[in-house]
């Protein structure tokens, strides 16, 4: 198509919801067969939603079962039509999930790779919504690496978050829990009252090892293992008990100020325990209805939740796309107000390979070191918005890493002397991540999710430079979180300025003057377009200006099988939108092009995003580049 200027107004802009948003996909032609790293490749599980107003009579069978689960043969005439592949490798359906989808149960473990077509043939049946496997999930750990005065990650100007004078503005609030959903938490003496009673999640009771399924402890029995025992050669190496969710609680919610042990950032927040991580990982339908239960929604069989999450962490991840069960909990979160914190992942690769680190809504977060720059494990990418401390470690030192609470079982917990161990990993800097947003809720009751995330980025401390690993926006998001900075603008504190200034963030930073701030906003990132669907994808810009946004002019190069398939939609930080490029009978392989948009109205300031969805069947492409110009 050739290149051309269309004009329209933003005054006619409409409110969108956040939940026409779905994840992203990277582009590359060698992921979808190369090996994931530190992620299972297969599963026993799927997960089928069917569409509204079809039935399929499960939920009298399953609650008439003892076991909760409906064998093959005696599940519902209409449960497995139409009559499609994959319906012999079936054994039970397992139960509804909070969001309304079925988990099925394989005769056995499946790789991804081959049960994808046979889902891919599934969801050509009209009444299915959606059909995908029940991923695996893993902790996010480097494995096998090897207290005030050492927690250099909450005080030090390079690597550290600027915490001891955000404490004089806050040291957090009971009313803005925080819900770890991790491996669960044991009741360590310097975490122990700041703990709420949490939820177990984990349906599976030798993946829980507490010989039962759900329930209402979420003490964490350990997830060691022994080479090979999960299946697929995993773990490669016998590993003892990570006591992850512990660590990962200490550092957000850590008795503090009281003569021992570590200090955790929102001291008086509380820690909502939610376990979905056992032995071998946990499924994500667990962790999807850890989500929503977390964000008060009711989950069935289980008793709703009396102290409901202003903020979520996620120190979990695996390979692959964000799914769409996914992306409707984390949507649903949302609309209770509630912050979704994820850490980026430990493969040192794009975290938009990885979920639920490339959903969208969440604060993703990588891990910076000791010196400020990009810990050599963290993934990066554009589909980071922050960076916290994650440290590293080695065998001559722990000490550059993240201190905590932990505890010494190899196996079982030891209920003896309360332990503290250094960690590193993106699941270490979440929770730095995830502890400060419950600060700034525990200010601000009426925090949203969108502001959250636009305070850490305006606030943000540049990353330093002539070090080792030097990171960047586009590496590694907006900057290094400073907490102090954050709460002072969050409070209205005057002394600070509204958009940070330009030796404080790298260069691309505008000031006050509009003749000298960035005038261009780019996203160069490849985004799959999933076909004939119309919720498509959600591109984003973070566009760090102050002042109106005036006239803009859109650009975008689209490469697609028939254009004419395609809805794109400018949506601007208040929520506001306007249709760009609308279904057509246009049959080029190409729109690149771009639009006049008038938003006089509307601040410049925040985050912006393209969304571009396929209307029509048998067409493909991806959205290879757009970008924002302000005049």
């Amino acid at each position: 198509m050739p290149n051309y200027t269309q004009k329209t107004a933003l005054a006619t802009l409409l409110a969108v919801s956040s939940s026409t948003v779905v994840g992203l996909q990277n582009h590359d032609n060698s992921s979808a067969t190369r090996a994931a790293p530190g992620a299972y490749q297969s599963t026993d599980r799927i997960i089928v939603k069917y569409k509204p107003g079809y039935s399929i009579n499960l939920t009298s069978a399953l609650s008439s079962s003892s076991s909760h689960r409906v064998n093959r043969n005696d599940l519902p005439a209409n449960a497995l039509k139409p009559d499609w592949q994959i319906s012999a490798d079936i054994r039970s359906a397992e139960r509804i999930s909070s969001t309304g989808a079925v988990i099925y149960q394989l005769n056995k473990r499946a790789d991804l790779n081959s049960l994808q077509a046979k889902l891919e043939q599934l969801q050509q049946d009209p009444n299915i919504e959606y059909a995908e496997p029940d991923l695996i999930m893993q902790i996010q750990r480097v494995p096998n690496d090897a207290r005030y005065s050492e927690q250099w990650h909450y005080y030090e100007s390079k690597g550290g978050m600027n915490l001891p004078n955000a404490w004089d503005i806050s040291t957090g609030s009971p009313d803005s829990v925080v819900a770890v959903i991790d491996t669960g938490v044991l009741p360590h003496d310097d975490l122990r009252s700041n703990l709420l009673g949490g939820y177990d999640f984990i349906g599976d009771a030798d993946r829980a090892r507490d010989n039962d399924g759900r329930d209402a402890d979420p003490t964490d029995e350990g997830d060691w293992a022994m080479a090979g025992s999960c299946g697929g050669g995993y773990p490669q190496w016998s590993s003892p008990s990570s006591w992850h969710g512990t660590h990962v609680a200490g550092t957000i919610g850590a008795v503090s100020n009281n003569g021992v042990g570590v200090a955790g950032v929102a001291w008086n927040s509380k820690v909502l325990p939610i376990r979905a991580l056992g032995h071998c990982g946990g499924y994500s339908s667990d962790i999807i209805d850890g989500i929503r239960w977390a964000a008060g929604y009711n989950v069935a069989e289980v008793p709703d939740n009396p102290t409901p999450a202003k903020v979520i962490n996620l120190s979990l991840g695996g390979y692959g796309n964000c799914t769409r069960a996914y992306q409707e909990a984390i949507d649903d979160a949302r609309r209770q107000g509630v912050t979704v914190v994820v850490a980026a992942g430990n493969d040192n690769d794009y975290a938009s390979r990885y979920s639920p680190a490339n959903c969208e809504g969440v604060i993703t977060v990588a891990a910076n070191n000791r010196d400020g720059g990009r810990a050599y494990y963290s993934n990066f990418g554009r589909s980071v918005d922050i960076t916290a401390p994650g440290g590293e470690t080695s065998e001559e030192t722990s000490d550059n890493g993240i201190l905590s609470t932990l505890n010494t079982g190899s196996r079982g917990a030891n209920y003896g002397e309360a332990s503290y161990g250094y960690y590193q990993g993106t699941s270490m800097a979440a929770p730095h991540v995830a502890g400060v947003v419950s600060l700034l809720y525990s200010i601000d009751s009426s925090m949203t999710p969108n502001r959250a995330e636009n305070l850490l980025k305006a606030t943000a401390r540049r990353f330093p430079t002539g070090i080792q690993r030097e990171c960047s926006k586009d590496e590694c998001g907006a900057g290094i979180v400073d907490a102090t900075a954050l709460l002072k603008k969050a409070s209205g504190d005057v002394s600070e300025p509204e958009e940070p200034k330009p030796e404080d963030n790298d260069s691309d930073n505008g000031d006050s003057d509009s003749n000298t701030q960035q005038q261009v906003f780019e996203n160069n990132e490849w985004h799959y377009i999933p076909d004939n669907n119309e919720s498509g994808i959600n591109s984003r810009i973070f566009v760090n200006r102050s002042g109106n946004a005036g006239s803009i002019t859109v650009k975008v190069d689209i490469a697609h099988d028939y254009i004419g398939d395609l809805q794109v939609r400018l949506v601007a930080p208040n929520g506001k939108s306007v249709v760009l490029a609308e279904p057509s009978d246009d049959r080029d392989t190409q729109l690149k092009t771009s639009w006049t948009v008038e938003a006089s109205t509307v601040s410049a300031y925040g985050e912006w995003s393209l969304e571009v969805s396929d209307h029509y069947r048998q067409d493909t492409g991806y959205l290879k580049y757009w970008g924002l110009e302000f005049k």
